[in-house]
């Protein structure tokens, strides 16, 4: 192999996607047009590597907001209901003890009317603590924008990004390309790109 030609390849790449680069390498070079284009694709896999990364990273974010908000649910719910059981144990402790100030003759009318008012009380904010709970029950966590479930199983998944070489790449600057998951052989995302226009890799 000629010494200055690197033969070290992104990591998204495998050796089989390159037998045809590699066979091409092992030839030896004759034409500088396939070093470049060779060069070309190799900055063509790199951009579209860190392309995915950012997705990934945007995904993430959106997702983190999202189960944020599903977590705030939760912890309001959570706090309800511990409200609701110590509500409910005040109220049942305050109908006992108005139970037994009615039941004693020692007991006075403003006595009776103090416990009546406590009870009445604590039996409103407990209603109104119990409609707090079947509201933050029902709550429902703001939607996620629509394309993210998609996106998300596609972008958090790309292992590869295949390049047709049997098109023409050392011949041409049109390479046909294919984003591919790891559990999948078939291509999901076929698409082609100039090779001199690095607008395609947005």
């Amino acid at each position: 192999l000629p010494l200055n030609v690197s033969t070290t390849f992104p990591p998204m790449t495998s050796f089989v996607e390159l037998a045809p680069l590699i066979s091409t390498i092992t030839r030896g070079f004759t034409s500088p047009d396939e070093l470049s284009t060779i060069g070309r694709i190799r900055g063509a896999q790199s951009d579209l590597s860190s392309a995915h990364m950012a997705q990934q990273a945007e995904l993430k974010t959106i997702i983190a907001k999202y189960q944020k908000s599903v977590d705030k649910i939760d912890e309001n719910l959570s706090a309800y209901q511990a409200k609701e059981a110590k509500l409910a144990a005040a109220v049942a402790e305050a109908q006992a003890t108005l139970d037994n100030v009615s039941s004693s003759a020692d007991s006075t009318s403003q006595q009776l009317v103090a416990a009546e008012e406590k009870l009445a009380s604590l039996q409103a904010e407990l209603a109104r603590t119990q409609a707090q709970v079947d509201k933050a029950t029902k709550a429902e966590a703001p939607k996620a924008p629509a394309k993210v479930a998609h996106e998300l199983s596609l972008y958090l998944t790309i292992t590869a990004v295949k390049f047709d070489y049997s098109k023409g790449a050392l011949d041409s600057d049109q390479v046909v390309g294919y984003v591919c998951s790891p559990n999948e052989s078939v291509p999901v995302k076929p698409f082609q790109f100039d090779l001199k226009d690095t607008s395609d890799f947005d």
